[in-house]
């Protein structure tokens, strides 16, 4: 049975802003030569540390970013 169209508009609504941080982190990756500590992330992007881990750990499973020694980068 499909969900019906206010459960896919409320699904919508939540998934959105996680998909504008990952967008929001990979320009942010992007515009650095050297990669970025966490920490950094986190504040650059205004976000707690926790999500910004979380995305950085989606991202590196996906394969769009890669780590470095303390520091990661878009591929």
């Amino acid at each position: 049975m499909l969900p019906s169209a206010s459960l896919c508009k409320a699904q919508t609504r939540s998934a959105i802003p996680a998909i504008e941080r990952a967008l929001d982190l990979l320009e942010l990756l992007g515009f650095c030569d050297q990669g970025l500590t966490l920490s950094l992330v986190a504040r650059k992007l205004k976000i707690p540390k926790s999500s910004a881990h979380r995305l950085i750990y989606v991202l590196l499973n996906r394969g769009y970013v890669q780590p470095r020694l303390c520091a990661v980068e878009a591929v």
